[in-house]
Formats: structure tokens, C-alpha cells, sequence
């Protein structure tokens, strides 16, 4: 039983935490600043559990900014918060990789999973994306977003 919820999670919704995982696992494969995190931490003769806290230290900033990407996700709408970060000279969480200028394939199961079981999430991704490209950006959306919108999801 998950603990933010009262029922069981779904055989659904288990293949999307399935797929988030591996898509994760995935990403951390790459020189990534957490990855990194944890490699220096190693190198450098720190207990392992240490160097795992200095990268997830990482998260949260320019890196991995799920909070803020959930919290973005959630605004009523979506195309005026893409507005309203572009203005403020922000970039807009959730989108934007130094990996991959285009959709990444790292991602693509879970990208498949919310247009075939979450349309009205993988639609969010949508509208910003077009939102995006109104003002000349033509950005994917990266982890951030995915992991936000799974926790939307369940």
C-alpha cells in the first residue's frame, strides 16, 4: 500500500512507476551533476550513503527541479505560466536539457504511457511545448517533467 494514498496502486499505475524507474536509471547513467555528485563523493573516499546524499543535494535547483515543476504543472493554466516564467527571465521547469535538444529516448516509454493512459497529463506537456514555441523555444520536456506528472498521476 503506497503511503500518500488509501488504495493499492493499480497494475497501470505500477508500469508507469516501472517505467519511471528505468528511465531514471537510465539518466543517471549519464554526467549528469548528481551522477557526478556521486562519482567525485566515491573518488574522494566518502562512505558511500554520503556521496548519495551530496547527489541528491543536487536536485531541486536548475537540476531537477520536480517541486517546482509539479507545483508548475498544477497552475490553472498552463500557457500563462509558460508566460509568466518567460517574462520573469526564468527558464520554464520541466523543460530544457543540456542531453537532448529534441524529445529524448530515454523517456519515450513513459511519454507513450501518459498519451495512452493520461492524456489529460501527456496534454499538458503539449500545451507548454506550444506555448513555448509561441515565444521561440523549442524545448522537450526532460525528467522533471515526467516524474512531476507521475506524481500528479498517482
Amino acid at each position: 500500500m503506497p503511503f500518500w494514498r488509501e488504495a493499492p496502486l493499480s497494475e497501470v499505475e505500477r508500469e508507469l512507476i516501472d517505467l519511471l524507474f528505468e528511465a531514471h536509471d537510465k539518466a543517471a547513467r549519464r554526467a549528469n551533476l548528481s551522477a557526478t555528485a556521486i562519482k567525485q563523493g566515491a573518488q574522494a573516499g566518502v562512505p558511500f550513503t554520503q556521496a548519495i546524499i551530496a547527489g541528491l543535494a543536487t536536485l531541486g535547483g536548475s537540476h531537477g527541479p520536480v517541486e517546482r515543476t509539479h507545483d508548475f504543472y498544477n497552475e490553472p493554466d498552463i500557457t500563462m505560466a509558460v508566460y509568466r516564467c518567460l517574462a520573469a527571465g526564468q527558464k520554464v521547469p520541466g523543460f530544457g536539457s543540456s542531453f537532448r535538444k529534441d524529445d529524448d529516448p530515454q523517456w519515450a516509454h513513459v511519454k507513450a504511457w501518459f498519451e495512452e493512459h493520461r492524456p489529460d497529463l501527456a496534454g499538458l506537456i503539449q500545451c507548454a511545448r506550444c506555448a513555448l514555441k509561441v515565444h521561440g523555444k523549442d524545448l522537450a520536456p526532460n525528467p522533471a517533467s515526467y516524474t512531476a506528472l507521475t506524481a500528479i498521476a498517482l
